[in-house]
This record gives C-alpha cells, structure tokens and sequence, in this order.
C-alpha cells in the first residue's frame, strides 16, 4: 500500500473526492496551502523527497510544513503506511487532505521524477488549490 493509503477501489469515488475538495477548500486546508507555499518558497533546497515526512535527503510537501510550524513528526514511520493518520491531526488538517498530499507528493508525477522536478510539480499544485480572491 502506498503511503497515501490511497488504493484501486472506486466504489466511494465521488464521495471521496467531495471530502478532498472540503477539505482543499476549507479553512484548514487553505492555510495548508499558504504554509506550504511559505515553506517551499523559503527553501533553500528546492527539492521534495518521495515517501518519507523527513530524511536525511530531505523533506516532503507534509515534512515542509510540519517544519515550518514546528512540528515534531520525527516519531511517524512511513514504513508503516499510517503517516497520514498520524499527521493529520498534528497538521490540524483533514485526513482526507493529509492522503491526498501524500499521493500528489509520491506518486502523482511521472516515472522517474528527480526530487527537483517533484519540487516544481508540487508547488505548481499547491499554488493551483488557493481559493481565489472573490471566489466562494
């Protein structure tokens, strides 16, 4: 199973996919989203690592937040395919939200993917999920 816990089963699509966009589009989830552009924006490093919160290499697109809010998620193995359960709630997002990061962060882009290009492709997205000025 993949660290977004994610899997081939569509039998709740239309229902899961109306609980991510609450979530993109909620209070929460958009302060997500400018944390997360504040965060890639500030990086010296301009580079996201697949499948991991934080490593050695780096950071993925949840790790860059955790680490701009200070954080701690240095107890949350990703081996274990629970990552998002855990850090959910210490991002204070959605679960929902939390998954769909974490596939959009491993497995959204194409094969071989540098860390560099992961990079640019997530923070295209997560500019794309800011509500615009005047929308509702």
């Amino acid at each position: 199973m993949s660290r977004s816990g994610y899997t081939y089963d569509c039998e709740s699509l239309e229902l899961w996919r109306g609980a991510v966009r609450q979530a993109i589009n909620g209070r929460r989830g958009q302060q997500f989203f400018r944390d997360l552009l504040h965060a890639m924006d500030g990086s010296t490093d301009k580079r996201l690592v697949e499948g991991d919160l934080q490593c050695a290499d780096g950071s993925c697109a949840m790790g860059l937040v955790a680490s701009l809010r200070g954080v701690d998620v240095a107890d949350i193995d990703d081996a274990f395919g629970d990552s998002c359960e855990l850090v959910a709630p210490r991002l204070n997002i959605a679960m929902a939200l939390a998954q769909e990061v974490a596939y959009v962060n491993d497995e959204e882009g194409p094969a071989q993917e540098t860390p560099e290009q992961r990079f640019v492709r997530v923070r295209d997205w997560a500019e794309a999920q800011l509500a615009r000025e005047g929308e509702g």
